[in-house]
């Protein structure tokens, strides 16, 4: 004698299985969808000292004095541009980087406003527009 509901039951089961072995890792997913995410291989757990008069706490290897890695901000893609003169008109380059909270220029003595956003590019420059110093802050 045939159950459809014993039937059905069963093949809710298979179905679910089969389901079940097919998806990815959300965590996997998200990291891919997000250019600026933490690099999967980082160990958030291997700490290191912190920066004197900036962070004393512990900070994760790999991270700058504020704790932020370049992947978050650009700073890895942009050292491309380290040592190079980036004059105004070609600061574009650097721009289409597009890191979440934008791209600053610095200039020697232009003011610096202290926010801390872990997801904006800072690009140093001297006197002539060469790229000192590339970072997320």
């Amino acid at each position: 004698m045939f159950r459809p509901a014993l039937a059905a039951g069963a093949m809710f089961l298979v179905l679910a299985a089969c389901k079940a072995g097919n998806e990815e890792p959300a965590p996997a997913a998200s990291v891919a969808s997000d250019p600026f995410a933490i690099r999967a291989d980082r160990n958030l757990g291997d700490l290191i000292d912190g920066c004197p008069h900036q962070n004393p706490t512990h900070r994760p290897r790999g991270s700058n004095c504020f704790g932020i890695f370049p992947e978050q901000c650009g700073a890895d893609q942009a050292q491309a541009f380290a040592g190079l003169r980036i004059p105004p008109e070609a600061r574009s380059a650097i721009e289409a980087i597009g890191p979440p909270d934008g791209v600053r220029f610095i200039r020697p003595g232009e003011p610096v406003i202290q926010d801390l956003r872990s997801g904006r590019l800072n690009i140093e420059l001297d006197a002539d527009d060469k790229v000192l110093r590339i970072d997320c802050y």
